[in-house]
């Protein structure tokens, strides 16, 4: 039986005139009823610890952590970016808050900044609640929905809820963190991600666009107070932020791997996961040395791709050898 969402959630910013928090009621999402993730049981309230709330910087796109006392009138006049909050619930689960404050001064402008704030966080919820069910949790965050409060601290707050998923990327870009490991669990996240049928914004045009790539990091308990000197016990990787994206049928022709110059001649086949793969470095002379890499790396690509189209046909019901398209059958 599915387990019914609940329909408000106590939360609480430890930092502002209102420690004992407000009431937040879901809030109905424009052109969408979902289905949305339910809170996990037992998630009474919603605690943002000082320190927990953030910004990522103009240009590079890297978080920064910001004061509550400079949030608190945001949305009173037209700003560039949002604050977004890291927020503990009941049972240790971890929140991201996406927050619209003011919400009914701020977002009245429908020409702004601000309402195109907040119509990139309902296009997120609808575009979650229509495509990506099957990536919610595994490389995706998990979607509560948005959420609405009165406070008496920066009015009504209209903000999305999602699992909390880690550290952005352009945060880890060129740190002693930023291993080939890392760098390949980046890669082969947006190649599942587009092996699911989805791409974030079919460009990837900056680096700064790796701001919706989060690492989730577990870290080996350093001998030092120099995090600086902290190794990776474990990491996950998950993709956020589809205001932009849009259901997609890769056509890449070459795994998102270091391939170096070697292959200069082969179109990559995909836009997306070729600006993926020069900005991770993969193009640079250096990354490869032994020719036969390549052939390799292609032959095991045609390789995969064989077994992944058997494995769709027999998913769809047709015959492991036939071509043609046919409905899938009923169970």
């Amino acid at each position: 039986m599915t387990r019914r969402a609940a329909l408000s959630v106590q939360v609480c910013f430890e930092d502002s005139s209102q420690p004992a928090g407000s009431t937040a009621r879901m809030w109905r999402v424009p052109g969408t009823d979902g289905p949305f993730a339910p809170l996990p049981a037992g998630v009474g309230a919603i605690r943002v610890h000082k320190k927990s709330l953030f910004l990522n910087g103009a240009g590079h796109s890297k978080r920064n952590r910001v004061c509550l006392a400079n949030a608190v009138d945001w949305g009173l006049e037209d700003v560039c970016d949002i604050y977004y909050a890291r927020g503990i619930g009941d049972d240790g689960s971890l929140f991201c808050l996406r927050l619209l404050l003011n919400a009914r001064v701020s977002l009245k402008p429908k020409g702004s900044l601000n309402h195109q704030h907040y119509m990139r966080l309902v296009r997120d919820a609808q575009f979650h609640a229509a495509h990506l069910q099957a990536t919610a949790g595994i490389i995706t965050p998990l979607h509560y929905g948005m959420w609405v409060m009165e406070t008496d601290w920066a009015g009504t707050i209209l903000f999305s809820l999602t699992s909390w998923a880690g550290i952005p990327y352009t945060n880890l870009i060129q740190t002693k963190l930023d291993t080939p490991a890392m760098q390949a669990l980046v890669a082969g996240t947006f190649e599942r991600l587009h092996d699911a049928g989805i791409q974030l914004d079919g460009r990837i045009a900056h680096q700064r666009a790796f701001s919706h790539v989060l690492i989730d990091i577990d870290l080996f308990p350093s001998k030092t107070k120099d995090k600086a000197s902290a190794s990776i016990r474990s990491m996950r990787c998950f993709i956020a932020g589809f205001a932009d994206g849009s259901k997609h049928a890769c056509k890449r022709q070459l795994p998102v791997l270091p391939l170096g110059t070697l292959v200069p001649t082969i179109p990559f086949g995909c836009q997306e996961l070729s600006s993926v793969h020069d900005l991770l470095g993969f193009s640079r002379a250096e990354r490869v040395d032994p020719k036969t890499f390549v052939a390799e790396a292609r032959d095991w690509h045609r390789r995969y791709w064989t077994r992944a189209q058997l494995a769709a046909r027999i998913n769809a019901g047709q015959h492991p050898h036939s071509r043609k398209t046919g409905s899938a059958s009923s169970h």
